[in-house]
């Protein structure tokens, strides 16, 4: 290994075979071709949803880890009602929760040597995250940080589980400094600074080395390495132009300790696997394969298995890697359509544990075991009176745009409906974000209500490539609301979607553009929803916290170049021209748009069309997390939809199901990622 990676360990043949298992069983398609829509008078038949609260109360499970042995798992679920932690025995069991509350926590990491957990959680939604520590079996729980009004970023533990890591910005709001602990002594070192955003990505092997990302935008980083005890650093990424370097994971054993794995979009369009060679600083790319993201890297603690994810349109194909062997080992065995994440192996390396979601799977901890090739699952949430059977899955489709690239969407169609459906548009949050198709609880309720979902990753989503990802930046901003305005046509087309009947729905950047979409195109929709939108960009840029300035102007532009951009893309300065009603919903702790974007929203809206209904959760940030807030917020938003989509939802007559509708592949009008 002294001569870097790439003399002793080549992945081109691996790649080769990767190609084609990536690709199989995904078309791309530019148009759906569908059959023709029923005709006659068809048969009612009464299959009202369940209450939407049992939709709700489907659990998730998620970010497992292991503890120092392997025996058990500490991870979240939100089975009590609200994401707290919980631990399992790895071989199977009753799980256990560990910690209570009204808030939610974030996330969960094992103390890999000593029997600790340590947790974050904010307090109402205002995502001013703070650390804890807890003995394995949820005693002597102890907030090891001190400044309420400071957000922390837990780095994570050191291999020796002696010191703890983590970056925040309690010496100055603008900045993320990193830090380190001895738990036992309670005294934070900090141990680097540059005033930027920063964060622990990972320690090396041995505790001495940290592995910092430096963000400069959603689009460009740079990874620098500090050494805890003397205080050097060196940036081993430096580039030219945009960058990322994610999912670093530095290789274990003495012959692998200099060198480092990284997932990179240098010089590049996708982020594909690198190695970094730390005392040359040379980065080395050993995917050349030229298409799609790899993401999820993860290395078992003696450096032999390595394993990841491609992210293909939205799906995750798996891969593991004997590293000594040089071989691909292979994909998982049935592992089902859907989206995984929070790869770790265990202590042993035998086995590798992960997050999984799919359209009919919600989201629960997998473990795969490397030597019996066994895949099973370990928690196992349960959907109640709701039968999966009934759960759908989306199809794949690209429809054209104005300037003729094909955009990505997913199209869920509800098994029964009564002639061409209602539909909802769902946006989603970001900008640099990407709609994948995991399991939904909300959606699973709008399709038994009969309400069709089209979900497309516009300009400027992520999953695509760095170019479709900043397609959309700054002045070519409204070019993701012309993908969003020619959905109507494409859905119309289509038979199967009321032309007249379709709202678009959206978190956060999806709430400004639902709202946008109204301003920009008032004929268009029926109706909209947003969740912790923006609505004036000029006031929004002056009061964001004051760490996301500059990654919002990289987006949106600045108030010092773009005012009168930024005042263009504001649907607050056309309130006039919306004539469609709007809900919006905000939690008064929302951090990332303050409720003071709603609000002026809302008086304007009234003094216009009037036609608003405005909820504000004083208990919630960016999104209702809360489950009686949940089921408040659901429960209006679907009695909104209902009344201006002019849902019918106890009489329906069956139309094929999404598995019976058949595509036509046109892989040339393929705009993102082809």
């Amino acid at each position: 290994m002294r001569n870097g990676l790439k003399a002793a360990f080549s992945f081109l043949a691996i790649f080769s075979l990767l190609a084609s298992v990536a690709d199989a069983g995904y078309q791309v398609d530019s148009s759906l071709d569908l059959a023709p829509p029923p005709t006659g008078t068809p048969q009612p038949v009464q299959i009202p949803p369940l209450p939407i609260d049992e939709y709700l109360k489907i659990p998730f499970s998620f970010k497992g880890s292991f503890n120092h042995d392997g025996s058990e798992i500490a991870y979240i679920s939100d089975v009590s009602g609200i994401s707290q932690v919980w631990k399992i025995p790895t071989s199977g069991g009753e799980p256990v929760q560990l910690t209570t509350g009204e808030d939610p926590v974030a996330d969960v990491q094992y103390n890999p040597t000593f029997d600790q957990i340590a947790f974050t959680r904010d307090r109402n939604g205002n995502e001013r995250f703070q650390i804890y520590v807890m003995n394995s079996d949820g005693s002597g729980v102890k907030k090891i940080t001190s400044n309420d009004n400071a957000i922390y970023r837990l780095g994570g533990w050191s291999p020796s589980g002696m010191m703890i890591a983590w970056s925040d910005n309690s010496r100055d709001p603008r900045y993320f400094d990193v830090y380190i602990m001895n738990v036992d002594e309670g005294k934070p070192k900090m141990v680097f600074s540059n005033n930027s955003s920063n964060e622990v990505f990972c320690w090396s092997p041995n505790s001495r080395f940290l592995i910092v990302s430096t963000t400069y935008s959603a689009s460009d980083n740079n990874l620098t390495v500090v050494d805890v005890a003397a205080g050097d650093t060196a940036n081993l990424t430096e580039h030219p132009g945009d960058a990322l370097f994610l999912w670093p994971a530095w290789s274990k054993g003495p012959k692998h300790s200099m060198t480092m794995y990284v997932m990179t979009n240098l010089k590049r369009n996708f982020l594909k696997l690198a190695s970094i060679d730390i005392k040359r600083r040379k980065i080395i790319i050993e995917d050349s394969s030229p298409m799609w993201d790899t993401e999820n890297l993860a290395i078992s603690r003696d450096g032999r298995e390595m394993a990841y994810t491609i992210n293909r349109h939205g799906y995750s194909a798996f891969v593991v890697v004997d590293v000594p062997a040089r071989m691909l080992v292979k994909t998982l065995p049935d592992i089902p359509k859907g989206v995984v994440r929070d790869l770790t192996f265990s202590p042993d390396g035998a086995k590798l544990l992960f997050s999984f979601s799919g359209p009919r799977h919600p989201w629960d901890l997998w473990l795969y075991d490397l030597k019996t090739k066994e895949l099973r699952r370990i928690t196992k949430s349960q959907t109640g009176r709701i039968d999966s059977i009934s759960f759908i899955e989306p199809m794949f489709t690209t429809y054209l745009s104005s300037d003729g690239k094909g955009i990505p969407a997913y199209l869920y169609l509800p098994a029964k409906v009564k002639g061409p459906a209602a539909c909802v548009v769902y946006i989603h949050g970001g900008p640099a974000g990407q709609f994948r198709p995991s399991f939904e609880r909300i959606f699973l309720y709008l399709l038994d209500s009969g309400i069709a979902i089209f979900a497309p990753n516009v300009h400027g989503s992520t999953g695509y490539g760095k170019t479709w990802e900043t397609s959309d930046n700054v002045g070519l901003r409204k070019r993701s609301l012309k993908d969003l305005e020619y959905t109507v046509p494409f859905l119309a087309q289509t038979g199967y979607i009321d032309p007249k009947r379709i709202a678009v729905w959206g978190p956060g950047y999806g709430g400004w553009a639902a709202v946008a979409c109204l301003a920009n195109f008032p004929d268009k929709f029926a109706a909209a929803v947003s969740i912790g939108g923006i609505y004036n960009l000029n006031t929004y840029l002056q009061t964001i916290e004051p760490w996301r300035t500059a990654f919002q102007a990289a987006e949106y532009g600045s108030m010092a170049t773009n005012e009168d951009l930024l005042k263009d893309l504001s649907p607050y300065y056309k309130a006039e021209k919306i004539i469609a009603p709007i809900m919006m919903i905000h939690g008064a702790n929302d951090f990332e748009v303050p409720i003071s974007e709603a609000n002026q929203m809302n008086e304007l809206i009234r003094k216009h069309s009037g036609r608003i209904e405005f909820l504000v959760y004083p208990n919630e940030g960016s999104l209702p997390a809360k489950k009686n807030n949940m089921l408040d917020a659901y429960s209006k938003i679907m009695e909104f939809l209902r009344k201006h989509l002019q849902v019918q939802d106890k009489q329906s007559t069956g139309v094929p199901a999404p598995s019976e509708i058949n595509p036509k592949p046109q892989e040339k009008s393929m705009g993102a990622g082809g």
